[in-house]
């Protein structure tokens, strides 16, 4: 909805999105985004993205830790690939090499 505001909306995508690393069941899967606030809305979005760390859950400093095992790792990277395929990512982010991430 055009109304929104963009400041709110992006901080709330990536609550939804990203915390939990995006293992709850409410986590965002698709996002649909009116076309006159779009070009807006996702450079905000990738802006915010890229300011995201992910590292250490323990570390206060980071927002996006790792996945709970290897089996949900290889499921969500191969879901990323596929949807990669339909759309390019808004941001694509390096994840650390070593442990269970995906980057968001």
């Amino acid at each position: 909805d055009s109304t929104a505001l963009p400041e709110q909306a992006v901080r709330d995508i990536l609550a939804s999105a990203f915390q939990s690393a995006g293992q709850r069941c409410s986590a965002l899967r698709v996002l649909y985004v009116q076309k006159d606030v779009e070009k807006k809305m996702l450079e905000m979005l990738k802006g915010a993205m890229e300011a995201l760390n992910i590292g250490d859950p323990w570390l206060i400093s980071t927002d996006v830790g790792p996945v709970i095992d290897d089996e949900a790792q290889a499921s969500i990277r191969d879901y990323c690939t596929k949807k990669g395929l339909e759309r390019p990512p808004i941001a694509q982010l390096e994840a650390p090499k070593d442990g269970r991430f995906v980057a968001p």
